[in-house]
């Protein structure tokens, strides 16, 4: 009796997992075919064929649990195993990206693994549904308007820090030096701390941008961001030095000693 008792409460139990999955309707193929072609509607024909319909209705069950609705989402788990080799910037962070691919190796098979079960576990979305990079570049535009506009909220914000940014465009480069230049200081420096975070490619292109900002409070936010081991420009780093603003210039002479 024990012997049985094993395997029949890990069929329990993985019915029991798989009832988020199980409650929408697309995850129950063989299920939805049973109930719709071999339930009978009459109620006297429902009950007499009872011990027939509820032995392949428990097949029907285990066969959508275990083998067809993973098996349905065994593309979206390879897609998400992918998502670590998307978006490789050989370019510009070339040593970065080679130092990363043991890991990447070895993280693949474990976020294939871990989205596999979820997903055969779980409603979650497909891969497919995720929005397109067209959706995602106007959803970015639009959030760098509102910045421009003044807006610069904390749900504005914490939106673009969620953002998986699309690959730099034209028009995205319009928008976000709109922002820049319309954009109150707190607005640049929020952006200017966003593209540090992110590696944008703005920060990539210009990382010293907010030392050469208008507003001392961005100037000094940039400076104490920065790795006391990168070293601007000289000209730029003697500006620092002698900043008009007195906390500016004292933690520009901090990371910067003069020569002794």
């Amino acid at each position: 009796m024990r012997r049985r008792a094993l395997p029949f409460a890990l069929i329990v139990l993985g019915l029991l997992t798989s009832g988020c999955a199980w409650s929408n309707r697309a995850n129950r193929p063989v299920w939805n075919a049973f109930e719709a072609h071999l339930v009978p509607e009459e109620d006297t024909a429902f009950y007499a064929s009872l011990p027939l319909t509820v032995p392949a209705g428990l097949l029907s069950i285990l066969a959508d649990t275990f083998v067809v609705h993973p098996a349905q989402v065994a593309d979206d788990a390879w897609e998400d195993a992918g998502r670590p080799w998307r978006k490789l910037d050989w370019q510009h962070e070339y040593h970065t990206e080679l130092a990363l691919i043991p890991f990447r190796m070895l993280g693949s098979p474990l976020i294939f693994l871990g989205s596999f079960l979820g997903r055969s576990l779980f409603d979650m979305r497909p891969s497919a549904d995720a929005p397109s990079p067209e959706a995602v570049e106007e959803e970015a535009r639009a959030l760098l308007e509102r910045m421009a506009a003044r807006d610069d909220g904390d749900e504005v914000l914490a939106a673009l820090q969620r953002l998986d940014w699309p690959a730099w465009s034209p028009a995205l480069e319009v928008a976000w030096e709109h922002a820049l230049t319309r954009g109150a200081a707190a607005t640049r420096q929020s952006l200017l701390a966003l593209a540090r975070w992110k590696q944008l490619p703005p920060w990539r292109a210009d990382p010293w941008r907010g030392l050469r900002d208008p507003s001392a409070v961005v100037r000094h936010d940039a400076l104490v961001s920065l790795d006391a081991s990168v070293r601007p420009p000289p000209e730029l780093v003697e500006a620092l030095r002698n900043d008009p603003e007195e906390a500016v210039r004292d933690q520009a002479r901090r990371l910067w000693p003069a020569p002794e």
